[in-house]
């Protein structure tokens, strides 16, 4: 099986199979392609994709420093165009930053300036695509230390910081997913979370590798959970992202059979679960600095307390002190560095003293405080103090 998101999205780009469908626009795998490969030369037109985002050839920290930027931001409405521009931007062998168009004018300056883009595509500039001739483009296959994109914390703490991941973090979420949730036999996935959220590549990318039809929810079925259940249930979607507080609300009164895996991540978990076992919920402690994931817990039950945020995800590592404390995060789908943010990147990303294993060289210290429980899964406890000597709790 192929290694990359790219190399596996390629397999289907003939496909006559429904690829994206948002509303009443439906692109089936060849459009897309043919649309991305119309993009991808135009930005690279733009000089997107000239200048190597390995870490010898480009600095995150000094992103003015580079003769030809190669980030690509991307304001877009929930819609295809969105997806169009983020698989462009890695066909051309560049990074994006994905917005929703209804982000602050200061939020979305913030990040121009921290990239020191050159290349901004709206909602209209996706428009001419279905026209334009078709310029077949080599296909690139960037490396797994090349950058893919760069994802923006919500700034509680201060200024947003843009966590930059590199593609061997996609390649490996979509890794997982395709093991444990097995696409075959599978039609359909939607996608949910809000645009630039970590939640998104985690919707957005493992459909799309696996040849399934992704349905990005329009704003009124985001809104409304019993329009969204028979939503579900018409167009037999088998995977959702739902925030906590919606996914307790929604388990509550989902009676559907379509349903097979909620993705739950984003904050504390309570009452929850399927009483009859029909689907199961797959929690987490969510974590952009992390690809998306820290922690997992499956949830095939109706369960009526706090739950646990599990144990470490895939191929991480998290160190505690004690039984109790700061929680320091390790593995292979680690961010690089917070763009253009040195100081804030070495207070919270240092070297790893437990382990000098490729892929678990540096450990990054969360702020999330936690507990072990006598089931050796981790409670969190919120947000807190630094704590600067750690012991290894799980893998």
């Amino acid at each position: 099986m192929p290694d990359t998101f790219l190399e596996q999205f390629y397999q289907h780009k003939d496909s006559p199979k429904a690829a994206l469908i948002c509303g009443n626009v439906s692109l089936t795998y060849a459009q897309l392609y043919r649309r991305c490969q119309a993009l991808a030369a135009r930005l690279r037109a733009q000089g997107i994709g000239l200048t190597s985002t390995e870490p010898d050839y480009y600095d995150i920290f000094d992103p003015y420093g580079a003769e030809h930027p190669p980030w690509v931001i991307l304001i877009s409405k929930r819609s295809t165009d969105a997806v169009v521009g983020a698989i462009a931007t890695l066909m051309a062998g560049g990074a994006y930053v994905l917005i929703g168009d209804d982000a602050p004018e200061a939020y979305i300056n913030h990040i121009l300036e921290d990239t020191a883009a050159t290349v901004v595509l709206h909602n209209d500039d996706f428009q001419t695509l279905e026209n334009e001739n078709y310029i077949p483009w080599p296909i690139i296959i960037p490396t797994e230390n090349q950058i893919a994109c760069a994802v923006y914390t919500s700034g509680s703490t201060g200024r947003p910081k843009g966590a930059v991941l590199e593609h061997r973090s996609i390649n490996r979420m979509v890794a997982w997913q395709t093991e444990y949730m097995k696409p075959e036999g599978k039609t359909a996935t939607a996608a949910f979370a809000p645009f630039g959220f970590i939640a998104s590549l985690w919707e957005l990318y493992w459909p799309l590798a696996n040849g399934l039809t992704l349905h990005i929810l329009t704003e009124d079925l985001r809104h409304d959970l019993f329009a969204l259940e028979q939503y579900i249930e018409k167009n037999h979607i088998s995977y959702l992202f739902l925030p906590p507080n919606l996914a307790e609300i929604f388990t509550q009164n989902y009676r559907g059979n379509a349903l097979q895996y909620l993705r739950v991540a984003g904050g504390r978990l309570h009452s929850c679960g399927d009483p009859h076992g029909q689907y199961e919920i797959l929690y987490s402690l969510g974590m952009s600095e992390n690809g998306g994931s820290v922690t997992f817990h499956p949830i095939q039950k109706k369960i009526d307390k706090d739950l646990p945020i599990g144990r470490a995800f895939h191929q991480t590592r998290i160190y505690l002190e004690g039984t109790e404390g700061e929680m320091a995060v390790s593995g292979p789908s680690l961010f690089r560095g917070y763009l253009a943010r040195k100081e804030e990147t070495l207070l919270k990303l240092v070297p790893n003293p437990y382990s000098h294993e490729p892929g678990y060289e540096h450990m990054y210290l969360s702020g999330d405080l936690a507990r072990e429980n006598e089931n050796g899964e981790l409670i969190h406890l919120g947000h807190g103090h630094r704590i600067y000597f750690f012991c290894f709790f799980s893998k």
